[in-house]
């Protein structure tokens, strides 16, 4: 099972401190890996409702698109391309 969780997450026993809240909607995004590359600004991601959503990625057909959301609001998306062992090859972009 792999997904994306915020890094104040206390189910996860993470212990990072001052950490915020990170919305990850990592189930069926609704933004392509075709939009992912097209994408120069954020009109794609500006209208996106993104809730944390408690999932795991559901498939991993590679590419997978996760969207996220930080605590100061600023929406991105995670195209997942690979995985390796214990690392991801990842590309990320968020709103400025």
């Amino acid at each position: 099972m792999i997904y994306f969780t915020s890094p104040d997450d206390k189910d996860d026993n993470f212990n990072i401190p001052n950490a915020s809240k990170t919305a990850f909607k990592n189930y069926k995004s609704g933004l392509s890996s075709v939009d992912f590359d097209n994408m120069t600004d954020d009109s794609k991601l500006k209208n996106l409702d993104i809730i944390d959503d408690g999932e795991s990625i559901g498939t991993l057909t590679f590419p997978v698109i996760v969207l996220f959301k930080n605590a100061a609001g600023k929406k991105g998306a995670i195209k997942l391309k690979s995985i390796n062992a214990d690392r991801l090859l990842v590309d990320i972009k968020v709103q400025k």
